[in-house]
């Protein structure tokens, strides 16, 4: 597993989320992309039919980057629930494929939110 750091990589690109979710109310398309650009770590969120989104991370949002990857490889596939997420992680050379159908953990919003709202 590559960690997110400014020396984590030689090449430019870190780490790809790809999260798709299914529901009654609502379905959609978000792809997460965390590369270097310049000596900065960088995000770019590209998501349905909106504009993207870029910023660069500073050492708190990494490691939200990190606890996310490490919650979503721990996470119990459940499927209560009428909403599902699929997410495909490419994270250097590890890949991750898991789906959450439980309702409860809501990990991309929270990272979406950590990323691209909350003060830094």
């Amino acid at each position: 597993m590559c960690w997110l750091t400014l020396s984590c990589e030689n090449t430019a690109h870190i780490a790809t989320i790809d999260h798709k979710f299914y529901g009654c109310f609502a379905m959609g398309h978000n792809k997460l992309k965390v590369y270097k650009e310049a000596n900065f770590v960088v995000a770019r969120w590209e998501r349905d039919g909106e504009e993207p989104l870029k910023v660069r991370l500073n050492r708190s949002q990494m490691d939200s980057l990190n606890n996310f990857i490490l919650e979503l490889k721990n996470l119990e596939e459940e499927n209560s629930c009428t909403s599902v997420d699929y997410y495909h992680v490419i994270n250097g050379n590890e890949t991750i494929r898991k789906t959450d159908g439980g309702c409860s953990w809501d990990g991309f919003g929270r990272l979406i939110t950590t990323l691209f709202w909350k003060k830094k």
